[in-house]
């Protein structure tokens, strides 16, 4: 259990703001390493966007570096930059995809449930967010039975029903340490205008940062580009029709619209989520995860798809120029040469 700060008798006070996961991987590094608890969680964010690149290559193979340009979009860079939650918790919701994915291919798919429940836990353990993979979990058991696929069913209730059972035990044992189920009473109203609304989906499904307070000419350049990406993209759709879109891709982006959808959702009626790229991460990972993964699975078949392919491999070059901190790295090298 997270603590915060001392109370009138300075004594440490349970605080049920954040879920105890991520502060127990710093504690552990720390211990382990003998790192401040500040290095020790940029190394737990290095550990895990490791572990990311390597589950990619196991998904994709030789086409993992593609896919992985992902992270070098401006939201990626400003969540592996800071010490927060999102770096583990990205990790283990590309594996839920991944174990959703290969639900009948594993060496014992049989214990499946086992995977997917603890990964449900994890992802609940690092961030309260995690809890809407519960309803994507409850969805896809109901399309199970829809389809009539009745291991699908119990491979998804049973990870649901224990996943379920364990982190209401943990609510309820916050409740009892702290007085709040969420840490509701540290709760703020979020106070996001409609502009700043619309500009945080914006950022979201930026490559290079989309709102600059600078608008020179490389932010126009940079957005112009990414304008005329996204326009060849929707052609190869309509192009290549149902058939650019894989098993891997459909996943993919059914996830990051679900997950949008619901915090949406969640937003308009409780009104007291921050929406920024900490909270979007989820979804503009995943998004595009899938359209790289489009673009990826018709390269050989479509020209469009080339220039897409070409496009996005230059688009991150400058994605990596822009969202990097160049006057400090010139200034280091200026240094370091004179």
């Amino acid at each position: 259990m997270p603590f915060g700060p001392p109370g009138p008798n300075q004594h440490k006070v349970a605080s049920a703001n954040w879920p105890i996961g991520y502060s127990f991987l710093i504690h552990i590094t720390s211990r382990t390493t003998g790192l401040s608890s500040l290095w020790a969680s940029k190394l737990v964010n290095v550990i895990f966007l490791t572990l990311i690149f390597l589950l990619l290559y196991l998904w994709y193979n030789d086409n993992a570096w593609f896919v992985a340009l992902t992270f070098v979009s401006y939201s990626s860079f400003e969540i592996f930059s800071h010490t927060w939650s999102e770096g583990p918790f990205l990790f283990f919701v590309i594996l839920l995809a991944y174990l959703i994915y290969k639900q009948y291919d594993l060496p014992d798919s049989s214990r499946n449930w086992v995977y997917l429940c603890s990964c449900l836990l994890a992802l609940f353990l690092l961030r309260y967010a995690g809890l809407v993979f519960l309803l994507l979990i409850g969805g896809l058991a109901i399309y199970c039975f829809w389809k009539k696929d009745l291991k699908g069913v119990k491979q998804y209730l049973m990870a649901l029903s224990v996943a379920t059972i364990l982190i209401g035990t943990y609510l309820i044992y916050n409740y009892n340490v702290s007085g709040a189920i969420f840490g509701a009473h540290n709760v703020r109203m979020s106070a996001l205008g409609q502009v700043d609304f619309f500009m945080t989906y914006l950022n979201a499904i930026g490559f290079a940062r989309i709102y600059v307070e600078s608008k020179d000419i490389v932010y126009y350049g940079i957005t112009a580009f990414q304008f005329v990406l996204i326009v060849l993209f929707f052609v190869l759709l309509y192009h290549e029709g149902r058939r650019s879109l894989s098993h891997k891709s459909r996943l993919l982006l059914n996830m990051a619209f679900f997950y949008l959808l619901t915090i949406s959702t969640l937003k308009l009626l409780i009104h007291a989520i921050d929406f920024d790229y900490r909270m979007m991460a989820p979804f503009s990972i995943l998004l595009f995860l899938g359209v790289l993964t489009v673009i990826q699975k018709n390269e050989s078949t479509s020209r469009i798809n080339w220039v897409l392919k070409s496009g996005f491999i230059v688009f991150a070059v400058f994605s990596i120029i822009i969202n990097l901190p160049n006057r400090y790295i010139l200034s280091v090298l200026q240094n370091l040469i004179y």
